[in-house]
């Protein structure tokens, strides 16, 4: 607009007394600016080649030479040769401005003539004209380059801030250590890779023993090698960082890795890599890499990939503890299995579809042990009945403990033969139990329930089964059905 605009005060300016000399070419000069104002509204440039930009450019340099030539010599026109080649330098590439010096150099030529100039002076003018031209392209693209350059550095500098922020607050706020892990491997991938470069890979390996495990991998091509295990002799990147606890950066040879770590690199095509410590109490559990793939991971990017690092063991540690005090929250210190909390979280659990069982299990005589060979050796029973049960329950039931002497068994998806099956191995477990108080007894009261039934009125019925298998003497076991009470439908 601004470049029209000017070109469109020049052809006005012309008109002024005395301005035009030559009407054709005066006319001509209003054709070819017509020209470039349809070609520049009216063309689709982004669906053509880039070479057809420098055409309107090239028909403006003809539309202001046929306007300085309309003109008598005196108009101080001249200078509006030059406003193609500042847009250029402004918005196009560098090539389009060595198109259009030769262009702007040949219309300043034929002006020449057409004025008479002398041959000294045309070459003189001519010379000058192009020195001027070169010298303007060269100092105002390369301004350009160093403007962009430096935006482009802002740019990525403010993504990168925001990711850094991002991470801190995504990782901090986590409190489960898978979910960290995760969250590192993406973070660490998004702040190492730029807007201009996105193929960098991120993975989070676990240490264990001998072996890597790749428990967490981001990769823009969707690849994934997640569960993947690697003997650590075989990479010797991993190697140097559990040898020396410091994070390590650098090309990858892999004629000094084994076969399967080898394999992974050539599958993913992974030549680079970045690779940080991560240590939980003192111990180093994992390592966090970001790999490149032909491209060397400059120091400034390997400086972030520690600084999530740093930030992943902060938010693994945080997550540790929690589980910590959730776990003493939800424990019984004792027996380390559940206690009455967590008990009531499973019943909050419950599917909606399937049947379940409640089992409501009392140590016989605990109270005697306690008195007639001390507390450390009731607590030895309640420790010994706990381990028995758990171990014969099958995985996703809940064994907790909610008393002194009480246990509870929620079972899912349960049916009356289940419970007894259960029962008589918990049974047969304890009578194989020597304790220098004796064998341990247990009296067990259980309750199965079809699904969506009232779970308060399923343990009530549980309590009462056990009451009633206590009253039989103990060590045995009493299994009931519950039914249900619907009301009655009022006529």
């Amino acid at each position: 607009m601004l470049f029209g605009g000017l070109q469109a005060l020049a052809l006005v300016s012309v008109l002024i007394p005395n301005g035009v000399q030559r009407w054709d070419w005066y006319i001509a000069a209003i054709g070819f600016s017509l020209a470039v104002a349809a070609m520049w509204w009216l063309t689709p440039w982004r669906r053509l080649p880039t070479w057809c930009r420098v055409v309107p450019l090239l028909v403006a340099t003809a539309a202001i030479g046929c306007l300085i030539h309309s003109a008598s010599t005196s108009t101080g026109l001249g200078s509006l040769l030059l406003l193609p080649l500042l847009y250029s330098a402004f918005y196009g590439a560098r090539w389009e401005s060595y198109v259009l010096i030769p262009a702007i150099g040949t219309a300043q030529g034929l002006i020449g003539l057409s004025n008479h100039d002398s041959g000294i002076v045309l070459t003189r003018l001519l010379v000058f004209w192009v020195a001027l031209l070169v010298m303007i392209s060269i100092a105002a693209h390369s301004l350009r380059r160093n403007l962009q350059s430096t935006v482009d550095n802002a740019k990525e500098e403010a993504r990168q801030s925001a990711v850094v922020a991002k991470a801190t607050r995504s990782l901090t706020a986590s409190l489960d250590p898978s979910e960290v892990i995760q969250n590192a491997t993406r973070l660490a991938t998004d702040l190492t890779s730029s807007f201009r470069i996105s193929a960098r890979r991120g993975q989070y390996f676990a240490v264990e023993g001998e072996m890597l495990t790749i428990v967490a991998d981001t990769d823009p091509t969707g690849m994934s090698a997640a569960e993947v295990r690697l003997p650590i002799a075989e990479h010797p990147m991993a190697r140097a960082v559990i040898a020396t606890g410091q994070a390590v950066n650098g090309p990858l040879d892999l004629d000094q890795c084994g076969p399967a770590v080898r394999a992974v690199l050539e599958k993913f095509g992974v030549t680079h890599g970045a690779y940080v410590p991560i240590n939980l109490h003192g111990k180093l559990t994992g390592i966090l890499s970001v790999s490149g793939r032909g491209e060397v991971i400059q120091p400034g990017v390997f400086e972030r990939v520690r600084l999530i690092g740093s930030l992943t063991e902060m938010a693994l540690t945080n997550a540790a503890a929690h589980q910590v005090v959730e776990e003493q929250a939800l424990t019984d210190p004792l027996t380390k299995l559940a206690n009455r909390r967590e008990l009531e979280r499973a019943f909050a659990r419950l599917p909606d579809r399937l049947p379940f069982a409640f089992i409501a299990a009392d140590l016989d005589d605990l109270k005697g042990v306690n008195d007639r060979f001390g507390h450390p050796a009731g607590d030895a029973v309640i420790v010994a009945v706990a381990s028995a049960i758990a171990s014969l329950a099958r995985k996703g039931d809940t064994v907790a403990r909610v008393g002194g002497d009480e246990f509870s068994v929620l079972m899912l998806d349960a049916t009356s033969d289940g419970v007894e099956r259960l029962a008589g191995s918990i049974h047969d477990a304890l009578s194989h139990i020597r304790l220098p108080s004796g064998t341990p007894r247990l009296s067990i009261g259980a309750c199965v329930a079809a699904p969506g039934s009232d779970t308060g009125l399923v343990q009530g019925t549980a309590d009462a089964a056990l009451y009633e298998a206590k009253h039989r003497g103990g060590a045995s076991t009493v299994v009931k059905v519950f039914e249900q009470v619907r009301p009655a439908l009022i006529a």
